[in-house]
């Protein structure tokens, strides 16, 4: 054996024993790293809440009306009744449910409107790309006659309304505004 031999292979051990303690703690760290990003990505996620939608034409009128179990209701009555559309979306990749809807006359009158919410309480409102803070109501009126679009908002305890025709047009006769805008509009 050559004198000093046993310290170089000391030493070598040494080193080796260091570099293969690094190697595992890299090997740990990734699986754990990995781990970690197979978890997210599988953990449960939750789309935001839509709601439970009624549409129809009632005389010469239109409503539209939304529930969404958590609470937020929304009704819309308007003049423009030949055609309309709403559509929602929503996914675990968007924490906020849109609902995008529009009603057209064969005339050209259109109005437009938009709900997001999050949680299905609360909801950022949009008619025409004018805001509405639905705590000041969530019944609204739209006239589009006279060529342009005036919006009645009405604070009205809609809880008792279901998303049905019979419920949104029982409701409809028993709100006096609601009613006279129906008239109104059957008189044009």
């Amino acid at each position: 054996m050559v004198k000093g031999a046993p310290s170089l292979l000391r030493e070598a051990n040494t080193k080796e024993g260091v570099s293969m303690k690094i190697t595992r703690f890299k090997r740990a760290f990734l699986w754990l790293l990995m781990f970690t990003m197979i978890l997210s990505n599988c953990s449960p996620k939750s789309t935001p809440p839509g709601p439970d939608s009624a549409f129809g034409k009632f005389e010469q009128t239109a409503y539209s009306f939304h529930r969404w179990e958590e609470g937020l209701v929304l009704m819309i009555w308007h003049d423009v009744s030949e055609s309309s559309m709403c559509e929602g979306s929503g996914s675990t990749t968007d924490p906020a449910y849109r609902l995008q809807c529009y009603a057209e006359s064969k005339d050209g009158r259109r109005v437009d409107w938009e709900v997001q919410t999050a949680d299905g309480r609360t909801a950022r409102f949009r008619i025409d790309g004018i805001s509405y803070d639905l705590s000041d109501g969530a019944l609204f009126i739209i006239k589009t006659r006279d060529g342009e679009t005036r919006v009645i908002q009405l604070q009205r305890d809609l809880s008792s309304v279901h998303p049905n025709r019979e419920s949104v047009t029982t409701f409809a006769r028993s709100d006096p505004d609601v009613l006279s805008f129906i008239e109104s509009i059957a008189t044009e």
